[in-house]
């Protein structure tokens, strides 16, 4: 680790001296090598690309008319095509929301310019740059569904979660129970195991920086530049952690211009947030600075009768953001983020029995939960990023991506959701994580667009989990459980086994009122990955995409088993003849796996116009081996999951107004992976683990709308239909246990719809209302499909509205959430290896709030200077 801190320190020490002119052989901005003897000149064209407020826009599609040569502006709002023929040219630059603009150029030998200002279109669908494949680009150019949500639209939706967004990118569903427990699906496949041996199913990318647990994943959205959901694998452009998708996060960087917001809000259930940031250009064009943050607490929404409250909220963070440019050649940012959560614990209630309040419906928002005000969930995240480039050219440069991260997390949790003392549950978490990631991005002749380049990853991590029980109150659950919890709400004990043949040899033992059993885990994992993808431009129209990638991980995992009470459980021996209920005492073991995969992926993009497409893409992607520990110490290794996926889709913006996504898929899984448990032949324990279920397919079609009817009325919407089931039969023919079922948390049928209303009142005011619905079919939470464990189908309607002060760039909103006071379920399932307790988690209730934002300019942004290129 030493040496890759060394060499990424020196890395970044010499890009700046690389970066100062050198007029004995550098030419402009481009290298250009002098050399002896005749030299063939080429004609290239370069340019920047602004909007009429002299902003510079990225992203923008910059071709030559009947040829196969084209490029996308960079981060500068550049562009250089090469290659050109001489004479009378016609170049064209579109991008979503602004007119195209075709422009006729008389191209001479050498380097010409040409400046484009793109005039917004008066009724428009925003900009959606995505940077999928390493570049800016508007997604109609990407050849896969890719949902873009911008700040304008963040804003549209009052997110700060990502839960938020998510019922608005069509078969996509993110369920927060709490802030160390996402669970992402996405097309049906879904991904909340948090253990530290076991890497999301989903890529998750912070600015660049991968996030590889799932514990360390769930972010507040706060100043936020975009929100990228990519849907379906992405091997190539994402790593092979991306079996089922990918979710990026880009916060927003320091920029030349002085200002900055300030948030406040206050809402039902004591909610008190404040949030704010301030951009300062330093030194003009070479250093600035963007410090933001925000705090943003909730007293939960379930009472516990036992103390404290259940389901809250309680987070607070800052980043802190600075940009160099130390030559004509080189940009260097460093970010700094910290969050810290601190909130209640989550109210897993058991719905077959009553509260002390006398209460037997989960909804009632009162609970009896014995841990009290000790139920907790605490997270605290640490990460600093270093990003340099050093131009060659416009879109031909290298990368260095330096991060480095840490998270600690701790949860308490009651497991048989009443008032008994019978299960709780503690998990402490601790990872360190360094990546160093060298990429170059290069143009070809502006024929053949990508990147290549080479991750590495270091990663340190423990996990200890701990089972604490009062047999005497766990036992009537396996005995009599409807003799477990008495009709006041309270527990009931036996403090005995009975004197009978059901106890055998312990006929009459006393058990134990307290027992406690920890299972320890230490990883440590290494991982190589390569990777290139690259886009040829076949035609003026025809685009081919291809890309792979390789990955090398070395994994070694200790696990130690303990009782920490220092007494054998009677229970443990008496149902698995085992010192132990969950996990019995075991000497430390530790075993080692390396996996070896290669994905790739194949996808072409043909433009009608410069406002519509058809897309498809071919995608093999293969996961990491996972090595795990079983709950009896013994170890196992599921192989790698295999994933073949197929993509079909069109995207097209019409008069400027009209935005369609449609796609459809379909997957097929090899060695498919699912968290099961095995039960004992009583019915009474089991074993939860990941299993290789098999064989697995998933299809489905998705579409997405979004129409501006005219300036001050907007629609959007999307719908998603998704089968996702289990084969009959392994690869090897063995047939499978969930033969049929469909894939948990997945709805066959979803969609969500919105509007967006603004009505002038007076000069400088602007009163606006955005309601939007959002609505799943029924679902199951487990893969058995057990039918105490499904969703029926249910609809969230949210709405909100307010005053838009447009000469002072103050808002003013009123929100609710779940305005009809809907009644579902975040989560429902078996509490870790007891099948017969099932808990379940309520969703919100109706949240009602005001907020207020002032957006301010400290110095108004300058008038953008035309200027040579470097």
């Amino acid at each position: 680790m030493r040496r890759i801190l060394l060499f990424s320190m020196l890395l970044m020490m010499a890009l700046p001296a690389f970066s100062q002119k050198k007029s004995e052989r550098v030419k402009r901005k481009y290298r250009k090598v002098e050399r002896v003897g005749p030299v063939q000149t080429t004609v290239m064209l370069w340019g920047k690309v602004m909007n009429q407020k002299h902003e510079l826009l990225q992203g923008v599609s910059v071709v030559l008319i009947g040829s196969d040569l084209g490029v996308h502006t960079n981060t500068e709002g550049e562009y250089l095509l090469t290659g050109l023929p001489t004479g009378r040219q016609r170049i064209q630059a579109s991008l979503i929301g602004y007119k195209t603009k075709y422009t006729d150029v008389e191209l001479q030998d050498g380097m010409n310019s040409l400046y484009f200002t793109l005039d917004e279109e008066k009724v428009k669908t925003q900009p959606m740059i995505t940077t999928s494949q390493k570049r800016e680009q508007q997604i109609l150019d990407v050849p896969s569904s890719v949902n873009v949500f911008n700040q304008d639209f963040l804003n549209l939706l009052d997110a700060t979660q990502t839960e938020q967004l998510a019922d608005f990118a069509p078969g996509t569903s993110i369920r927060l129970s709490n802030s160390l427990h996402p669970s992402y699906t996405f097309r049906g496949i879904t991904s909340d195991n948090s253990d530290i041996n076991i890497s999301p199913r989903i890529a998750i990318f912070y600015d660049d920086m991968p996030v590889n647990q799932l514990a360390s994943a769930s972010f507040e959205l706060f100043d936020m530049e975009r929100v990228e959901i990519h849907q379906g694998p992405q091997p190539t452009t994402f790593g092979n952690g991306a079996e089922i998708g990918a979710l990026s996060y880009i916060t927003k960087r320091p920029d030349d211009v002085a200002g900055g917001y300030i948030t406040a809000r206050y809402g039902g259930f004591g909610r008190k947030q404040v949030e704010g940031a301030v951009n300062i250009p330093v030194i003009q064009n070479i250093i600035s600075a963007r410090a933001s943050g925000f705090y943003d607490h909730r007293d939960g929404y379930v009472v516990n009768s036992f103390g404290g409250n259940l389901n809250g909220s309680g987070k607070e963070g800052g980043r802190f953001s600075l940009r160099v440019v130390p030559g004509t050649f080189t940009r260097i940012n460093l970010e700094v983020n910290y969050q810290k959560d601190n909130e209640p614990g989550t109210a897993f209630i058991n719905p077959g029995y009553p509260n002390t309040y006398g209460d037997t419906t989960i909804y009632a928002g009162r609970a009896s939960l014995n841990a009290g005000d000790s139920l907790s969930n605490r997270k605290e995240l640490f990460n600093t990023i270093l990003h340099a480039r050093y131009y060659i050219s416009e879109h031909t440069y290298f990368s260095s991506i330096t991060s480095y991260a840490m998270n600690s997390a701790y949860e308490l949790w009651d497991g048989d959701g009443t008032a008994s003392d019978a299960l709780n549950f503690s998990k402490n978490i601790r990872v360190k994580q360094l990546t160093q990631e060298l990429r170059l991005s290069f143009s070809w002749n502006s024929k053949v667009n990508g990147y290549a380049g080479a991750r590495f990853q270091y990663e340190n991590g423990d996990q200890q989990d701990n089972f604490f029980t009062n047999e005497q109150q766990l036992y009537p659950f396996f005995a009599s459980p409807g003799d477990a919890v008495g009709s006041d709400g309270l527990p009931l004990s036996v403090m005995s086994l009975p004197e009978d043949s059901t106890s055998g040899s312990f006929a009459g033992a006393s058990l134990l009122p307290y027992h406690k059993e920890s299972r320890y885990l230490k990883l440590v994992n290494h991982s190589y990955q390569g990777f290139f993808d690259a886009t040829w431009n076949a035609t003026y129209r025809l685009r081919i995409t291809g890309g792979l990638n390789y990955s090398l991980g070395r994994v070694r995992l200790t696990n130690a088993d303990s009782l920490s009470s220092g007494n054998d459980s009677v229970l443990g021996q008496l149902i698995n003849n085992l010192p132990g209920i969950i996990y019995s005492p075991s000497d430390t073991v530790t075993k080692k796996t390396t996996s070896l995969s290669f994905s790739w992926r194949f996808g072409f993009n043909y433009k009608f116009s410069p406002g519509t497409v058809i897309y498809g893409n071919y995608a093999l992607g293969k996961s990491p081996k996972l090595l795990q520990f079983l709950n009896d110490g013994t170890s196992e290794v599921i192989p790698a999951e295999k994933i073949k996926s197929y993509e079909l889709g069109f995207k097209g913006i019409f008069g400027s107004r009209l935005w369609i996504d449609f796609a459809g898929y379909y997957y097929n899984y090899d060695n498919f992976r699912t968290l099961t448990i095995q039960t004992d032949t009583t019915g009474t324990s089991g074993t939860t683990s990941t299993t290789d279920a098999g064989n697995a397919t998933v299809y489905g079609a998705e579409a997405t709308l979004k129409y501006n009817i005219i300036k001050e009325l907007g629609l959007f919407g999307n719908y998603a239909l998704t089968k996702s089931r289990f084969e009959s039969s392994t690869i090897n023919g063995k047939a499978q246990a969930y033969a049929g079922n469909r894939f948990r948390l997945a709805p066959e049928h979803s969609f969500s719809a919105g509007l967006h209303v603004r009505i002038p009142v007076n000069e400088g005011m602007e009163l606006f209302a955005t309601p939007a619905y959002i609505y799943k079919s029924s679902f199951f939470f487990d893969n058995a499909n057990s039918g105490n464990l499904k969703q029926p189908a249910y609809g969230i309607l949210n709405l909100l509205a307010g005053l838009d002060f447009t000469d002072q760039n103050i808002t003013l909103l009123v929100y609710a959430t779940n305005l009809l006071d809907q009644h579902y379920l975040l989560y429902a399932g078996q509490q870790e290896n007891f099948p017969r307790i099932t808990t379940e988690v309520p969703g919100p209730p109706r949240m009602i709030g005001t907020k207020l934002t002032w957006n301010f300019d400290i110095k108004k942004r300058p008038y953008y200077k035309r200027r040579k290129r470097f």
